[in-house]
């Protein structure tokens, strides 16, 4: 059975030749030796500079990722918060809830918002996003740029024991956000 369903699929993909450029079979015919090289070429630095695009996409991303990493490595006592988002629920797949992995976070009062992925516990194919920022006081967990959030709100003294509660981002995520500025010896107090 498995193997007729193989040859089956193998002869009708050998019908549906990818030619360069997007070309149809009869295109592709219709061309001299000449024209079908020029065409390959042209498909070849089109892939090139797919690629460049890609691989340049890619670095400024590292990039952006290490410059808030130092940032939060090297800032001042009560500019970076770190979380723990656990015993959390989220709508995956058929809006149904699901149970979703513990997940911490850190993140600079100066860093832009930005997403993390909540994977669910029994499929780890499936997940979801949520926005979070932190702007020195707030912890927000967001649905979509500042759609559908909810807070953890707390001043320094509270953020330096620690900080927990439910939260909910509406339909789309409950558990238990737990916050603390970090216990880092490096940190110098803002004069």
């Amino acid at each position: 059975m498995r193997l007729s369903v193989f040859l089956l699929l193998l002869i009708l993909l050998s019908g549906c030749a990818i030619h360069p450029l997007g070309l149809s079979t009869a295109e592709w015919e219709a061309m001299t030796p000449a024209e079908q090289q020029q065409a390959r070429e042209e498909q070849a630095a089109m892939d090139a500079e797919r690629r460049r695009v890609r691989e340049e996409r890619q670095r400024q991303q590292q990039e952006a990722e290490q410059e808030r990493a130092a940032l939060r490595h090297n800032a001042a006592y009560g500019e970076v918060v770190e979380c723990r988002l656990t015993q959390a629920q989220a709508r995956m797949a058929r809006r149904e809830w699901h149970s979703v992995k513990d997940v911490a976070f850190a993140i600079h009062r100066d860093e832009p918002a930005r997403r993390i992925t909540l994977v669910q516990i029994d499929r780890p194919t499936r997940s979801q996003q949520v926005q979070v920022s932190f702007d020195g006081l707030n912890v927000r967990l967001c649905e979509w740029y500042d759609r559908h959030c909810t807070q953890l709100a707390g001043s320094e003294r509270l953020f330096a024991r620690g900080l927990s509660q439910v939260v909910q981002v509406n339909g789309l995520l409950e558990g238990q956000l737990e916050c603390s500025f970090p216990r880092r010896h490096s940190f110098s107090r803002p004069h």
